[in-house]
């Protein structure tokens, strides 16, 4: 599975891939990425697997996510998915990802309170 990560534009629906500081809408339904662009979401992008990187568990909520509209006009991200990863990381059920520069993706168990 591809996945690419980005981080949010702060007071913005906006996200920005980790390598780039291009602003994107990840919901926009554009004709074509352009080439820095793209670029920039190819250097933010990983390719995870079930068994090595990740739990059984975050591969499938990780496969449930939509392919972003944007990413569907272009041959090299149309099977790729966004996650957006904010300063503490993000919670996937019960796991939170995190993204360290040097150190690589992240993932540790998390308590999550009853709602």
């Amino acid at each position: 599975m591809h996945v690419v990560l980005a981080r949010p534009v702060p007071d913005s629906p906006l996200v920005a891939p980790l390598t780039g500081h291009t602003p994107l809408d990840r919901r926009a339904d554009e004709a074509a990425v352009d080439d820095e662009t793209l670029r920039s979401l190819l250097g933010s992008s990983l390719s995870l697997s079930a068994d090595d990187d990740l739990s059984r568990h975050v591969a499938q909520m990780l496969r449930r996510m939509p392919v972003p509209p944007l990413f569907r006009t272009s041959p090299w991200l149309r099977r790729c998915r966004a996650h957006v990863l904010g300063d503490e990381g993000t919670v996937v059920g019960t796991v939170r990802v995190v993204y360290r520069t040097g150190f690589g993706l992240r993932m540790d168990s998390v308590e999550v309170a009853d709602r």
